[in-house]
C-alpha cells in the first residue's frame, strides 16, 4: 500500500522503526545506515570511565561506541566495524579497523645542560649532575655527582665543567691591583689602571710596552689615543690592542691602529697633546692589552704607572715599584701577530686609552 501526503506529518516526537534498507536517494535511512555509509564519528583518544554506574562509557558524554565511532589509541587512529565491546581498548581486528598507524619513535635527542642555580660553589655541599654553582664570578656546572670535599674550586678533575666566564680574573692571574671593574659608559674612554699622570720612562725603538685593561661589558670601540708628552723629531708611536691569553699575558694581536705622530709642529706634527686614530673594534667582556711601539724616535709619551700586578719587576729594583706591564721587541712597521714571549716587566708602560661606543 501506498500513503502520499500533501502535507508535512508531525508524529508527536515518536520514532518511525524498522524502517528498510534505502534503495534510492529519497528513501529515509536508520542512524547506523548513516553511520555506516560515512566515514564515521569523531570520539577523540580512545577512553573507558565509568560515567553511569554500572555502564562503563566513554568520558566525552556521547554514550557508548557503535560502528563507524573514530578513535585514537597510543598513537594509531581506529574505526570501529561493528557494535565495539565496551572497556576493551580498541585492539581487536574483528571490531575495530586501522584508518592511520602510528609511526616509529625518532631517535633521541642529545641531552641538555639543564639549569639549576646553588648559588656560590661550597667545598662542603655535595651536588647533583646538571646543577651549577658561582665561583669568582664565573659559572660552572656538575659533570657528575660530587661529593666535593676536595678543596681546589670547581675544576673537571672534580666533576665540573665551566660554563659561562664571568668578570674575576682566574686564580694567580691579575689579582693584586688589577684595574677597577667599571661599567662601560659611551663615549668614554678605557684605560690601563694607573696611580698617577707620571711619564714614561725611555723607551727603546722598537720595543713596545702592553698594559692590560678590563672591558666590563661587551662592546665597540671607536677610537684609540695616546696622550705625547715630548714630540720629537722623526718620532712615530704604533698603537695597538692584544687579547689576554687566559693566563695574564698578552697574547694574539687583536687590533694594528696604525701610527700616531710623534713629531713637534715645527716638523710637521702638533704640540703636545693627544693623538688619537679612528677605528673599529669589538671589545667582548674581559681582559685586553693596549699597545704602543716607538718607532723612528722616542717622543715621550704619559705613562701608565703601576702597580697591576703586585710583583716587582726585578729582585734589584730598590725603589719597591710594582710592575704595571710588559715591554717586548716588537720591531718597526706593523705589529706582529702575537706578543713576544721574551719581555721585561715594566712599571710605566705608555698609557694607551680606548674610547668605547657603549
Amino acid at each position: 500500500m501506498s500513503l502520499k501526503s500533501l502535507s508535512p506529518w508531525d508524529m508527536g516526537a515518536q520514532r518511525i522503526t524498522n524502517l528498510a534498507t534505502p534503495t534510492s536517494s529519497s528513501d529515509a535511512a536508520t542512524r547506523a545506515y548513516v553511520d555506516g555509509a560515512g566515514l564515521g564519528r569523531w570520539r577523540g583518544s580512545w577512553a573507558s570511565v565509568v560515567q553511569t554506574t554500572p555502564t562503563v562509557l566513554p568520558a566525552d558524554g556521547l554514550g557508548a561506541y557503535v560502528t563507524a565511532d573514530i578513535v585514537t589509541y597510543q598513537g594509531t587512529t581506529y574505526r570501529a566495524t561493528t557494535t565495539p565491546t565496551m572497556g576493551e581498548p580498541p585492539l581487536n581486528s574483528l571490531e575495530w579497523t586501522v584508518l592511520a598507524q602510528a609511526g616509529a619513535n625518532g631517535a633521541n635527542g642529545t641531552s641538555g645542560v639543564s639549569f639549576t642555580f646553588q648559588g656560590s660553589w661550597d667545598d662542603g655541599t655535595p651536588y647533583l649532575i646538571g646543577q651549577w654553582v658561582e665561583y669568582s664570578g664565573s659559572l660552572y656546572y656538575c659533570t657528575g655527582n660530587v661529593a666535593n670535599t676536595a678543596t681546589p674550586p670547581p675544576s673537571d678533575a672534580i666533576g665540573w665543567q665551566l660554563g659561562m666566564t664571568g668578570g674575576a680574573a682566574p686564580a694567580g692571574t691579575l689579582i693584586s691591583g688589577m684595574a677597577p671593574q667599571i661599567p662601560v659608559k659611551a663615549g668614554h674612554y678605557l684605560i690601563p689602571h694607573a696611580n698617577s699622570v707620571g711619564n714614561t720612562s725611555s723607551h727603546t725603538v722598537g720595543w713596545g710596552s702592553a698594559a692590560p685593561f678590563w672591558v666590563a661589558s661587551n662592546t665597540t670601540a671607536d677610537r684609540i689615543a695616546l696622550y705625547v708628552n715630548t714630540p720629537t723629531s722623526l718620532a712615530y708611536w704604533r698603537l695597538g690592542i692584544y687579547l689576554d691569553n687566559g693566563a695574564g699575558y698578552p697574547g694574539a694581536l687583536h687590533l694594528d691602529a696604525g701610527q700616531i705622530d710623534g713629531r713637534p709642529a715645527a716638523d710637521g706634527g702638533a704640540a703636545a697633546g693627544l693623538r688619537e686614530l679612528t677605528i673599529s673594534a669589538t671589545l667582548n667582556r674581559g681582559w685586553y692589552w693596549t699597545v704602543a711601539c716607538a718607532q723612528g724616535a722616542y717622543a715621550a709619551a704619559r705613562g701608565n704607572v703601576g702597580p697591576v700586578y703586585g710583583v716587582l719587576p726585578n729582585s734589584a729594583n730598590s725603589s719597591g715599584d710594582l710592575a704595571a706591564g710588559y715591554q717586548g721587541n716588537l720591531g718597526s712597521g706593523a705589529l706582529p701577530g702575537s706578543f713576544p714571549t721574551t719581555v721585561t716587566m715594566i712599571n710605566s708602560p705608555a698609557r694607551v686609552a680606548v674610547r668605547v661606543t657603549g
